[in-house]
């Protein structure tokens, strides 16, 4: 159960997955708040291409 509680999505941004201790739980909500120009869309695209790579090599479940 344990283990279970510790798995985490990655950001796939080198200095945001330490602060999320590994990256965002899954199941849950996340509230993304920017300025227009800020990155906010560029962040969720990397995010998501991160974890479809991390999937396709087998890394979560």
């Amino acid at each position: 159960m344990q283990d279970t509680l510790r798995v985490r999505m990655p950001t796939g941004i080198p200095s945001l997955d330490p602060v999320l201790d590994g990256g965002i739980p899954p199941g849950s909500v996340v509230l993304l708040l920017g300025d227009v120009g800020a990155g906010n869309t560029e962040f969720v695209y990397s995010s998501l291409i991160s974890l479809v790579a991390l999937k396709k090599r087998g890394g979560t479940d």
